[in-house]
């Protein structure tokens, strides 16, 4: 034997999971399969124009901080090019400083060379120094220990030693220059590359905008015309709940009966309730309105029921709410209440059946302007929607 309480929960877990699948299927009143689908469009367009937008953002600061590295890497070059101009010309200098001691030894050399007790040979090797190197050997062989000659040797050491060192700075600032030419160059490569980004995103940017504009204003024309369509359907359910009113027999007057329980649920099994009455923004024109009924989701082809004994008043086709279904409910405590069934998949009995509550008068479907499987159920007191759940039991 099953246990009724593990029944029940079973029952409450399907309702739970059921009411999760079919939030997504709430009815849009107010839009049609065509809005819908402009909308959405529009969307997808004005989703991809932030991306845009943020694209030339992101490349534009990006090309902002190339420009300021480009600078950056130009002054870099331009410094090191006046470094290199300036070791150049040290360079030149200790070169004009080294002949001139070259020039000095060979004078020297050629005076001690005519003089007696001088090796020629020792003097020769002098004159063919060409280091500072070569000069201390020499000078560990010369036997020539006078003042003059130790100037001369001097200088020219000196001399040598300048010379060397210029030529270190100069080799220094040629790298120095090529390498901020290098990333100099390099730079102006990169502010070119992002210029032509940049000028793509902007192009991207404006096509998008275009496109965009002509999705919104082809929402809007679809949007004019659903609201021209929602006027005249209003118009006709007017009309046809006048004359309920003024149709509604003898036999369809009765009192003293209690709002809770007046009614019952109009789905077999009840279904789920995925959008109740009550005021809301509109999910579609985003404006604060009522939504006259309550929203039942269950499969299409579950029998909806007849939610209190009386007559179908009318049946007829909506582009707005599909198959629709009036019940006469007749004259309860003075005032008259009529069922409105709508997003029928077909009905089950015809216009001016008498039928029993809970007698199977259609069966549900997803007719209209829907998103899913469901009943949008509207009670009318009088002519005027009120909350189904304050007369259900």
């Amino acid at each position: 034997m099953s246990n009724p309480s593990h029944a029940d929960d079973l029952r409450h877990q399907q309702r739970s999971v059921q009411s999760h699948e079919k939030k997504a299927q709430q009815d849009l009143d107010g839009s049609s399969a065509a809005y819908q689908k402009a909308q959405a469009h529009l969307a997808a367009v004005q989703k991809q124009l932030n991306g845009a937008k943020w694209r030339v953002t992101t490349v534009e600061l990006a090309l902002l901080r190339a420009r300021a590295k480009d600078k950056t890497w130009k002054a870099h070059l331009a410094v090191a090019r006046t470094r290199l101009g300036r070791a150049q010309q040290d360079l030149a200098a200790a070169n004009k400083a080294l002949d001139a001691a070259h020039l000095q030894a060979q004078q020297y050399a050629l005076n001690v060379m005519t003089s007696p007790n001088v090796q020629a040979q020792q003097i020769s090797a002098l004159l063919d120094s060409s280091s500072l190197s070569d000069v201390a050997k020499q000078l560990e062989y010369s036997q020539i220990y006078s003042t003059n000659q130790t100037n001369v040797i001097g200088t020219l050491a000196a001399a040598l030693s300048a010379s060397s060192t210029r030529q270190q700075q100069v080799a220094g600032a040629t790298q120095e220059v090529a390498d901020n030419a290098a990333q100099a160059s390099a730079q102006v490569a990169a502010v070119k590359r992002l210029q032509v980004q940049a000028v793509s995103a902007r192009t991207q940017v404006i096509k998008l905008l275009r496109t965009a504009q002509n999705a919104a204003h082809a929402a809007h024309q679809i949007a004019l015309r659903d609201q021209a369509s929602l006027n005249s359907l209003k118009a006709q359910e007017a009309n046809i709940l006048a004359r309920i009113m003024a149709q509604s027999g003898g036999d369809l007057h009765v009192n003293g009966v209690s709002s809770t329980g007046m009614i019952s649920y109009p789905l077999l099994g009840g279904g789920v309730l995925t959008s109740p009455y009550g005021y809301r923004i509109n999910p579609i024109w985003g404006y604060w309105g009522l939504h006259d009924g309550d929203d039942f989701a269950a499969p299409c082809g579950t029998p909806e029921v007849a939610v209190r004994s009386g007559r179908v008043a009318s049946e007829y086709y909506s582009s707005v709410w599909g198959n629709r279904l009036f019940l006469d409910l007749g004259y309860i405590n003075g005032h008259n209440f009529t069922a409105i069934y709508n997003h029928i998949a077909h009905y089950a009995v015809g216009t001016g059946a008498v039928v029993t509550r809970g007698q199977t008068v259609a069966y549900e479907g997803t007719t209209g302007w829907s998103t899913g499987c469901h009943i949008h159920f509207t009670l009318m007191r009088d002519g005027v929607a009120v909350d189904p759940m304050n007369y259900l039991r």
